[in-house]
């Protein structure tokens, strides 16, 4: 993706700059993990094994501000062994959550909690093709890829290649077996042992009144999303949230009206009809720390105008 600086409306080219290892990416997006995706680093280069077979390193292991597991692979170029490399470590994850809640503790102290809701793989490269979206599509695991771009030597693009769908889960990937198998196993137990959170689940016993609220709601909240990236809606047990790479608004749904949480300092907020709340020292469900109530359709235009603050505050 060509980038330009503008000075002075002239626009210079800026240079793509190669990555000169992996260990070079991977400091940078660990030094940035906050910014770049919300998370707290809690571990780099941790050893692991998987069945008493050596299992080598995980690149970065994180925590994402809803508490969620990531793991995290980076490769230069691109490599058919990245993403099966991060479901191995992803199986080592969910058979070895008490390793994982133990670093979780040393790193960020003993009152941490881990959510084991949905562990993520993140792989990082400079580039995919299509047979690996259509690999990680296939396999139906909690995997993202991220294009990661170095310019100039000081700027980061990082641009989300795939990112999974609504309803997709996490579950055990096993060796070499074939993966249709696999897949239909796992969705087998996964009906049977776990609750399926979807806008179904959110609108049940809900008012007519509140679900044409939340309809128009949602509709406006998709109509942000432009040619710069898709904006994806996914559903907590708590929320429906949204996200385009980073989360930037939540919904809790009630009978007479809804509760947003936007992901936007409350001081960085232009808020002239003061319908915003500080709410960062209370605890709350979603991961914005300002609070906005929506009853009515005809306050949606005024809700919407905070909305767009906190995506543009996040994109």
């Amino acid at each position: 993706m060509p980038l330009y600086r503008v000075q002075d409306q002239l626009a210079t080219f800026l240079k793509p700059t190669k990555f000169a290892n992996e260990r070079q990416m991977q400091r940078l997006v660990e030094f940035n993990l906050p910014i770049i995706f919300n998370a707290k680093l809690i571990a780099t280069e941790f050893v692991v094994n998987v069945d008493g077979l050596q299992g080598g390193r995980i690149d970065s292991l994180a925590l994402d501000n809803e508490n969620f597991p990531i793991i995290i692979e980076y490769k230069k170029t691109q490599s058919e062994s990245v993403i099966n490399q991060g479901l191995f470590y992803l199986e080592w994850l969910l058979t070895h959550k008490g390793d994982f809640e133990i670093a979780v503790q040393k790193k960020l102290g003993k009152d941490s909690i881990v959510n084991w809701e949905s562990p993520r793989v993140l792989v990082i490269a400079e580039m995919f093709n299509p047979y690996d979206v259509f690999g990680v599509r296939r396999m139906g695991a909690n995997v993202e890829l991220w294009a990661c771009h170095y310019y100039n030597d000081e700027i980061l693009l990082l641009e989300n290649v795939f990112m999974p769908g609504v309803g997709l889960k996490v579950g055990k990937i096993v060796g070499k077996q074939d993966i249709v198998s696999v897949q239909e196993k796992q969705e087998q137990e996964e009906t049977s042992t776990k609750m399926t959170y979807d806008l179904e689940y959110h609108v049940r016993n809900k008012s007519s009144k509140i679900k044409e609220v939340l309809d128009t709601l949602r509709e406006r909240i998709m109509e942000l999303q432009s040619v710069d990236g898709e904006i994806i809606e996914f559903y907590r047990k708590m929320y429906i949230g949204y996200k385009r790479g980073k989360n930037f608004c939540e919904i809790h749904v009630y009978n007479n009206d809804l509760v947003l949480w936007l992901d936007i300092p409350y001081n960085d907020l232009i808020d002239t009809k003061k319908i915003g709340k500080d709410i960062s020292s209370i605890g709350h469900w979603g991961t914005g720390n300002v609070e906005v109530r929506l009853s009515i359709i005809e306050s949606v235009d005024d809700v919407m105008d905070l909305v767009k603050q906190a995506f543009e505050y996040n994109n």
